[in-house]
């Protein structure tokens, strides 16, 4: 099995939808790319929608998939 792990994008967006119990959700993008499902870094962390966040794109696994990690509220 091959394992690839890059860190493709950090970005800033907005929070459009937040599941705190299962610590997943959503966010736009502010340069206007694709909704992007994120989880964050610390995972008793919680977010709003509306909130302005920074995140990283991570691609991994075999076949390749990528998902976003909240870095940090703006």
């Amino acid at each position: 099995m091959i394992w690839r792990t890059a860190a493709s994008k950090t970005g800033v967006g907005i929070v459009i939808w937040f599941d705190s119990k299962h610590g997943y959700g959503f966010i736009k993008p502010d340069d206007g790319g694709s909704d992007v499902f994120v989880r964050p870094f610390v995972r008793a962390a919680a977010f709003d929608t509306g909130e302005r966040v920074e995140y990283t794109l991570v691609t991994s696994g075999e076949p390749a998939k990528t998902e976003a990690f909240i870095r940090t509220k703006r």
